[in-house]
This record gives structure tokens, sequence and C-alpha cells, in this order.
């Protein structure tokens, strides 16, 4: 388990106009996006790179079941409830994991049963109290308010003293924040509720519920004086005091305020002093009056935008707010000066229909989920504009976000290097974070003479290896120090075979490896393995699978979704999804032919971003191919091919999604050839750079600045940095480097602290 950790709080569903506004600025900073994948029941992590600007995967974690919503708490462990899956009764449950500061991992604390619901269909809502560790949970079913208490410095998770309580809630509560009172939708108004300080239950409080009509969620003003409630059915936007003694309510003047009924989404910013709305298809704005709490529109409110808006975010210092408008999968920026709404400028167009916008703490950096992944913005309010930074593929239905701080920003470096020796060791290398320069990172992991080592996989995190043994027909997983790049304690295990294996490739959860051996083809080559998410240790392989493929090697794109499987001298690409519990499921189309010329495939490698696969086949012709990834299905279509000068043997993809780099001999030498990969999977050759006899194997460091190389033949370790601009490759100073050995296959990992 991690020693430093924060507590990350997942939960189920908690509405954003629920949600208190960002807390003020301090000396911490974003560090960590932690994003709910409620189609596969995962967390993907990314860390958010102070050095090159962009999100860096750090891998996922696989949720014990689907989730519906995630939140952070305010020391730092993680707590998830969820329902079960649709088609049954719904069972609520709350998760927590341990996150650790400096690398952003989680790890798995608590997994309980809550209360359970009585309807199909049910789901399940979570808040968290302001001031007590204590997570509130709530279904749509019973209308139970579940109360479980977590410990800040574990994470784990117990029900507190008369949970689950039925106080008729139909949503749920916003606490005030001194966290003594409570606000929910309940039949008759608005319900307030006094928080018991030991236990969290809370009880109503005289008078209760207050305004005598419809609410909707109650959203609660920083200073806590004032509770803001739109009424669904007649419309309005309700503002009511909040007595500090009693937590009694009593409508401002001038309530109702001007709104639909389909208002929804009220913001404020962190001084209180604006709001925020979402109506329809236009923004709502409002100034807020600090003494009584009443609203007056901004000139220039409401702004009607060019279709309904499906999401609205609000800057914390008040300078802005970003609406996504769903008809045109556009973002528009509003800026606030003098007292009025201003026109926004030209819209940002997104590459997919909006699901949500997070924007970070300090409200510098906008992250976007689309139906296409996640694109990261730049934000200057100053001018109005947003600048693109990041674009990814993600995993499947993308839900909340969280945001790790800490009291520096993330810089993310390559961390360490591994290279198979000869089949028999794997030795560890430090890439220097402003060189490339390569230095011994401790002594070689021996694997045993007879172990035979064919191929290689890390996990993001840099916590475990894979090896594929052929001689000594097993796979074998090594614990790692990310720290260090030193071997760890624990879970050092084979899993034996029935053939000899020749490709491994490890899932980025680090949870699931998959491999192939060379076993018959009415058997299949595929086994999957879980590893023990504590010790790493290894199941009993699952399969064989693929019965009559002839898959020669294993290949996983970046999020884990989909595998691909060069088939040698068929000259075809196989590829299955990756089922919940590694299973392979077939993908329509499967197999594909290659692009080019082709006498044998054996390469592929998948760009950072998700978007494309590349393929490096020899023949009379040798050939280069791109293929576009279709986000749902893993399908591939061929996109473009380009002739290469040289027989290939190597080849690796940019993970910023720019580059790809061949390697192979022409006229008796080794070259390594670069191409740029466009926007639309189109390529262009840009340079070529000798490496010495040969390269056998090429890796890319995860931050996209160096591309090392490995030349079995002398013996040595090549490095080049990569020219982010054009793709050239110059040889880092030292290279190549003594490998100490016959270097082989290789993997690169990134240290993001």
């Amino acid at each position: 388990m991690p020693t430093a950790r924060q507590l990350l709080l997942l939960a189920a569903g908690l509405l954003a106009c629920n949600r208190p506004p960002a807390a003020p600025p301090s000396a911490q900073v974003t560090r960590f996006a932690y994003v709910l994948d409620r189609g596969d029941a995962s967390v993907s992590i990314f860390a958010l790179d102070a050095r090159g600007g962009g999100l860096v995967r750090r891998g996922h974690v696989r949720l014990p079941r689907p989730s519906a919503g995630l939140h952070l708490d305010r020391s730092g462990g993680v707590v998830l409830v969820n329902a079960q899956t649709p088609g049954r009764v719904a069972q609520c449950y709350a998760t927590s994991y341990a996150v650790d500061a400096a690398t952003g991992a989680l790890d798995l604390v608590s997994d309980l049963p809550l209360a359970p619901s009585t309807s199909i269909g049910a789901e399940c809502f979570a808040t968290i109290h302001p001031t007590q560790d204590l997570l509130y949970a709530w279904d749509t079913s019973t209308h139970a308010l579940n109360v479980l208490a977590f410990s800040p410095g574990t994470g784990a998770l117990s029900p507190a003293a008369g949970s689950p309580g039925l106080l008729g809630l139909q949503g749920l509560p916003a606490f005030l924040p001194s966290g003594r009172f409570a606000v929910a939708p309940v039949a008759g108004g608005l319900g307030v509720f006094a928080v018991d300080g030991a236990s969290g239950a809370l009880s109503p409080v005289t008078g209760s519920p207050f305004g005598g009509g419809d609410r909707g969620a109650a959203t609660v003003h920083p200073s806590g004086r004032f509770v803001y409630a739109v009424d669904p059915v007649a419309g309005g936007l309700w503002g009511y005091a909040v007595d500090p003694g009693t937590g009694a309510l009593s409508a401002v003047a001038g309530a109702p305020f001007a709104a639909t009924g389909a208002a929804r989404s009220l913001q404020l910013d962190r001084s209180g002093r604006l709001a925020f709305a979402i109506d329809v298809e236009s923004v709502r704005a409002w100034s807020v009056d600090p003494a009584s709490g009443a609203l007056t529109p901004l000139a220039g409110a409401p702004l009607a935008l060019a279709g309904p808006v499906r999401s609205l975010t609000v800057d914390p210092a008040g300078r802005f707010a970003v609406a996504a408008v769903d008809a045109t999968a556009e973002l528009v920026m509003m800026a606030v000066g003098a007292g009025a709404l201003v026109p926004p400028g030209p819209p940002t167009p997104l590459a997919g229909t909006v699901l949500g916008l997070d924007l970070e703490p300090a409200g510098e950096r906008l992250l976007v989920r689309t139906s296409a992944g996640l694109e990261l913005f730049d934000v200057q309010p100053a001018t109005g504009t947003l600048t693109p930074a990041a674009a990814l593929r993600t995993r499947r239905g993308q839900g909340d976000v969280a945001f790790g701080r800490g009291a520096r920003p993330v810089t993310c470096s390559p961390g360490f290097a591994y290279v198979v020796n000869g089949g028999s060791s794997l030795t560890a290398w430090r890439v220097d974070a402003g060189t490339g320069v390569l230095s011994p990172a401790g002594a070689p992991f021996d694997l045993g003479a007879g172990a035979g080592a064919a191929d290689l996989s890390v996990d993001p995190l840099g916590r475990r290896a894979v090896l594929a043994e052929s001689a000594a027909g097993h796979f074998t997983t090594v614990v790692l120090d990310p720290l260090t790049g030193g071997r760890s304690t624990g879970g050092d295990a084979p899993v034996a075979v029935t053939a000899q294996p020749r490709s491994v490739a490890l899932d980025p959860s680090g949870a699931l490896a998959f491999g192939i051996s060379d076993n018959a083809p009415a058997e299949g080559p595929l086994s999957v393995f879980a590893l023990d998410p504590v010790t790493g240790a290894p199941s009993t392989p699952e399969g064989p699978y693929l019965a009559g493929s002839a898959a020669s090697r294993v290949f996983l794109e970046p999020t884990g979704l989909f595998a691909y499987l060069p088939t040698g001298p068929s000259c075809t690409i196989g590829a299955f999804s990756v089922g919940p519990l590694g299973a392979p499921l077939d993908i329509a189309g499967s197999p594909w032919p290659f692009g080019g010329a082709c006498l044998g495939l054996g390469e592929l490698a998948a760009e950072g971003t998700g978007r494309f696969l590349l393929g490096a086949a020899g023949g009379t012709t040798s050939s280069l191919s791109v293929f576009s990834i279709d986000a749902g299905t893993g399908a591939l279509t061929l996109v473009d091919n380009a002739t290469l000068p040289l027989g290939p043997i190597a080849l690796a993809a940019d993970p910023l999604g720019k580059f790809a780099f061949v390697a192979g001999v022409s006229s008796g030498s080794g070259t390594i050839v670069a191409y740029k990969v466009d926007g639309a999977g189109q390529l262009t050759q840009v340079a070529s750079v000798g490496a010495g006899a040969g390269a056998s194997t090429l890796a890319m460091d995860p931050t996209g600045r160096f591309l090392l190389a490995t030349e079995t033949v002398a013996g040595r370790l090549h490095v080049y940095a990569v020219n982010r601009s054009s793709g050239a490759l110059l040889a880092v100073a030292g290279s190549p480097f003594p490998a100490g050995g016959s270097p082989g296959p290789i993997a690169v990992t990134a240290d993001c602290r």
C-alpha cells in the first residue's frame, strides 16, 4: 500500500448543482485527473504534466462493478457508490481507494454493501460532508440515506450509527459550509436538517419543510447565508436566507427570480457574487447581493446560444463561464466585466458530443469529456480564448472527474528503460530527464539461464513487468519499485503454459496480461491471466483462446479496450475487444488485410492518442500502413500507406500521436526512418538516422522526448532526442551505450511526480 495517501472519494451520481463552489486558492496545484469510466467499470488516471502541458496516461483501475459517480474529499481517499447491472434490483455499494500522493496510483481499501433498493433500475447518488469524514449515499427507490464514516489516514469505511435513515428525501442533501445543517428537496418544499456532530445523522429542524411547493436540488451560497433552488413545475428561481442558529429558511426579497422550470445546473463563483444557470438554449447570469442574497440579472443575460446547452462551468474567480452547445458540438466562453455578460467570441469546435465540462480549481485548464474522448484546453481569461493542449481517446462512458491536488505541479519525465539481455536477465536503466543519457539503476535481475525471455511489457506506473519466457515455457511477473527502478519484494512468479510463449502485453491497469504462445492453431494462441492487485502474483491462465488464429504477437492500444494481433505470413491483422474479466470478444470485420505489399507482417504500434494503429511489413516492397481505430468497436479502416526505404524490423509510435519510427537495414546499414502522422493519419517521411548494425527493437518514452533502440548484434543501446516539431532524431551524448549483453525487448516508463 502507498505510504503517502490522499483520500479520493468516488460516489454515485452527484449532480453538478449539488457541488459546492470551488475552495479558495491555496498553495496547492492540480496534479492528477481521475475520470470515471461508467461504461466499463473503471477509473482512468491522467497526470496534468506541467512540463509538457498535456495529459500523460497513468493507466486505470478496474472497479468491482459499474459506478455512477466520483468525488475527491478534503483529505484524500476514495469512496465509490454504485448500483448493480441494469435489469436487476439495485444494490448500492461504497468502495474506497487509497491514493498514492506521489504517483497518483489507486489501491483498493474497502467495499461495503449498503441498504438494498427495492426496484429495478434504481440509482445511487452520494455526496460528502464538508467538515467531517462522512459519505452520504441516497437511492432513488427507497429514498434511504446511508451515512458512512471513512478514515482519512487509510480510507477504510464503516457505517455510521443509525444508518440508514428514512427522511423522505427527494434528492441529495446539500450541506452548509459549517457542516451544521443540510438542505434537500422533500415533499412540500425544501427540507432543512440538523447534522449530528458525532454520527452525522440528519434530523429535521423546526418548521421544515420550507417554501410550500416543488423545489429542485439546492445550491448553497459560499457564505452559508443563502440557499437557492428552482421550482421545476411553475418555474422561477427561489432564494432563501438561512437562520445561522436554527437553520430555518425565509424567502429572499424579490424571489422567485426569472427562470423557466427547465433551468438547471445553478452555479456560483467562489466569492458568491455571481450566479449562472443553464436555461434550455440560453445561459442566465445574475449578480448576488452579499447582504440580502437577492439576484439581479447581468446586462446581456440571458444569453441565447445556437442550441440546447449540455453543460456549464464557472470560473472560481468569476471571470468567465464556459458553456457546451449540444447541437453544434462547440464550446462558448463568456466573459464577465463591469456587471455584464460579455457576448462570446468565435466558438471552439470539439471532436464529439459533449458529455461534461470540468474546470480545474485554479481556473487555468478545462477538461472536456466528449463522445470522442478527453480534450484539454488552456484557459486565457484575459482574452476569452481556449487553447487546445491535448486530445486523447478514453475508455467508455466517461462520468465524473476529480482533480487530485498537491503542493507542487506534476512534471512527467522519462523514468526507466527495462531491457532484456540475452533472454536471461532484465536490466533497468535510468533515463536522464534532460539529456536522455542512460545510467544503470542497480544490478540486473537474473531470470535464469534457461529463461529465453522473448518479450516484455511494463504497466504505465512502472510497478510490474511481465515477460514471455520462451525457453522456460512460462510467463513471469516481476514486481518493480517505480521510484528506484529496482526489483521490489513479492509477486515474482511464473505461469506455465503448454507451448512456448512468444509475446505478452500488460493491460494499462496492470491487472491483466495477454500472452501469445506457439500453440497449435486448433487450440488458439492466446492466454489471459490476472495479476494480484497487491502482490502482483499471476493467476492460473484462462484459455487458450482464438482457435484457428496464427497470431504471432499481441498489442494493446492505449486505453486497453482493444487488442491487435499480426498474423505473419498471412499479412492480416486480427483483433478482439477486452471483456470485463479479460476474455477476448470478437470484433466484426476481423481480421483485416494489411494495406501494402506484404510477405510477412510482425510489427504493430498504436500511437498515444488511441486514434490510429500502425503496421510495418516486409516484402518485395516494404510498407508502413496507418489504420484508424473505431472508438466504439475497435474496427480498423486503412487511411494511408507509405513505401519504406528499408526492410522493417522494429516499429514505434509517438505517445503524443505526431510521429512514427521504423527501424531496419538499408544497403547493409542499420537505419531508423521517421514519419510525421497528421491529424487524418496521413504519413510524410521527414528524416532518417543511422543505427549501427541495425536496431532489433524500438521504444519511445511516454513523454515523447526520446526514442530508444536496442542493437542486439553489437550489444548496444541507442538513445535519440526527438525534435517535437519535425520528428528529426539526434543521438544524445554518449549514445550508443554498452548494454552489457545482447539487448532485446525494451520497455520505457514515465516518472510523473
